[in-house]
């Protein structure tokens, strides 16, 4: 198992001056090095001074900053009870334990987990407010058959292959009917699958090609890792997958970007 990296609490938030906070020995870690796609990922922690009854273990890219942890946090559960919400009374409040993150997971939205390198975060309490800070950090451990990782970039194919839900890309010389195009992509706001019904009713066919015009999902970082990610949860989301140009058959796929694609808002203007 990988060796636990530990974090000093008082980096976390306390209600408190951050002088007065004990040192505490807080760890975690997971299960494996390595996961197979859709495999549950099984993380250990110890807190010996008692995280609280709402604290949280959530997974994000391996590179992303302990200390300034994004809003977006799709793949996440209690360490107190799989079954608490917003209304349950932790009756205790474990001070070392497991938990397990997978489909049935609290914040489970998205999974399973895209390809590549991850770690595992302990935040203390629940909040809304981001960014948050991790009181423990787990090693970074690999999903989906990415055994060579250079610096915190996976370039590895799984052994199995292509995702299916991974895209057409348009055939050198095919003969084409019907181009349909959009950008600005953000799933989370759509409230019924209309939009991609209508693409697949009116161009779902590999005589069709679907254009990616920019901002074709929206992350607004230069961490590369987290990009990716907001990238397979937009090519995933269900009405995408069910509809849209990676529902069968597929319908091809080409497009070009815009500033939210690779940085922020209003990047390279100048």
């Amino acid at each position: 198992a990988p060796v636990p990296m530990t974090l000093s609490p008082t980096s976390a938030p306390t209600t408190g001056s951050p002088t007065d906070a004990p040192v505490l020995s807080v760890s975690l870690s997971a299960s494996k090095t390595d996961y197979a796609e859709n495999e549950d990922i099984v993380l250990a922690f110890a807190h010996p001074d008692n995280p609280g009854s709402d604290a949280w273990i959530g997974l994000w890219p391996a590179d992303s900053d302990p200390g300034a942890l994004p809003q977006d946090r799709p793949y996440w559960n209690y360490i107190c009870s799989d079954d608490q919400d917003s209304g349950y009374v932790c009756p205790s409040h474990p001070t070392a334990g497991s938990v397990t993150l997978n489909s049935d997971a609290a914040g489970s939205e998205a999974w399973p987990l895209t390809c590549g390198l991850w770690r595992a975060y302990l935040i203390e309490s629940e909040t809304s407010d981001a960014p948050y800070v991790a009181v423990a950090v787990s090693e970074a451990f690999t999903v989906g058959g990415y055994t060579t990782c250079e610096g915190q970039v996976c370039n590895a194919v799984p052994e199995d292959g292509l995702s299916s839900s991974a895209h057409l890309v348009p055939t050198e010389g095919a003969t084409i009917s019907k181009i349909a195009f959009s950008s600005c992509y953000v799933p989370n706001v759509q409230n019924d699958p209309a939009l991609w019904q209508h693409v697949r009713t009116n161009f779902g066919s590999s005589h069709s090609v679907w254009n990616w015009l920019g901002d074709n999902m929206y992350e607004d970082s230069e961490n590369s890792q987290q990009k990716r990610f907001a990238y397979y949860q937009a090519r995933t989301h269900p009405y995408y997958v069910n509809y849209g140009p990676v529902a069968e058959p597929k319908i091809p796929v080409t497009g070009t970007w815009d500033d939210h694609d690779y940085a922020f808002n209003d990047a390279g203007d100048n």
